[in-house]
């Protein structure tokens, strides 16, 4: 398989990339703030009814098309608008959807790669004890207070 060749760009390209978005989001900044307030009210609603929490994931690309078509009507000189959050969904949905889906996807098998590898490294022991954790301050003491049961969480996800 053949892969393009990277760009190459001067550090000072990067910092001119880097103020251009400041003055970008210069353009709007109110408009920016309600629109990323936005976002993260809808995500954090969705993840909070049952059975809804994972919609956020299959919904990321919309969103993310549609920050970018902010910017887009920005450099065009166009006014910015809070509707341009959800202009991905109108105007590619179905293939933002499905792109978001494959991303979904693919993390449920990351994550199913990861507990067979966890699985088939704890011991017995760390197994059992991993199980009797009830909260995540107690998860969190485990994990610092045994190093090697640490060292086989990180060694599975890697």
């Amino acid at each position: 398989m053949n892969l393009p060749t990277p760009n190459k760009f001067a550090i000072t390209q990067g910092l001119s990339w880097i103020s251009r978005s400041f003055s970008l989001f210069g353009k709007g900044a109110g408009i920016w703030i309600v629109m990323l307030l936005l976002f993260i009210g809808i995500n954090l609603g969705l993840t909070m009814v049952p059975f809804l929490e994972l919609l956020p994931t299959v919904l990321a690309p919309g969103f993310t098309v549609g920050f970018y078509i902010g910017c887009r009507a920005i450099q065009k000189g166009e006014m910015l608008q809070i509707d341009y959050l959800f202009n991905g969904f109108k105007l590619k949905g179905r293939l933002l959807i499905r792109l978001g889906l494959f991303f979904f996807l693919w993390n449920i098998v990351i994550y199913l790669i990861t507990s067979l590898f966890l699985q088939m490294n704890l011991t017995d022991e760390q197994a059992r004890v991993l199980s009797a954790a009830q909260t995540q301050e107690q998860m969190a003491k485990l994990l610092t207070d045994d190093p090697a049961l640490m060292s086989t969480i990180l060694n599975a996800a890697l």
